[in-house]
């Protein structure tokens, strides 16, 4: 399997577990909301019933956040050679090396430390569309394009 392709399968599976964690606590706190429902302490009761309200919210909105990134992660053709980067580019740098689809912690494949960086990022819209060889600055710092998958 290539080195993109385990990168990307790794990262889908581990979005889809954060995702599936979300899930359920979406769940649970529908399911404490119910019971609290049946309730009748008063202003204790509203109290709580608001702050899993929002508790909801907030992992509502990390859920669709995760689905965006996992359905943009999916969507790259881990196979695909690139002469250019562009979204699915593994780029050797002189410093580091980086997977262009979605921001990602550093992770370790086949020996190679790689960090997920988005196209959005300002290393991640210095680095589109150049190729093997080429130099490019971000904040004062300069990085050459080593090798480009």
């Amino acid at each position: 399997m290539s080195i993109k392709k385990q990168y990307q399968d790794y990262h889908l599976q581990l979005l889809q577990d954060k995702m599936d964690a979300f899930s359920d606590m979406i769940e649970a706190l529908a399911a404490g909301e119910q019971t609290d429902a049946k309730s009748s302490a008063g202003d204790k009761h509203e109290t709580a019933v608001s702050m899993a309200q929002l508790e909801q919210e907030r992992i509502n909105k990390q859920l669709a956040l995760l689905q965006q990134q996992y359905l943009r992660l999916k969507a790259i053709d881990a196979t695909a050679v690139h002469q250019r980067v562009g979204l699915g580019s593994l780029v050797f740098l002189n410093s580091f090396k980086i997977f262009i689809g979605v921001s990602l912690p550093k992770t370790e494949v086949q020996g190679h430390q790689i960090i997920g960086i988005s196209p959005e990022t300002p290393i991640g819209e210095a680095v589109l569309g150049k190729q093997a060889g080429d130099t490019f600055s971000v904040n004062g710092v300069s990085y050459q394009i080593l090798e480009l998958f």
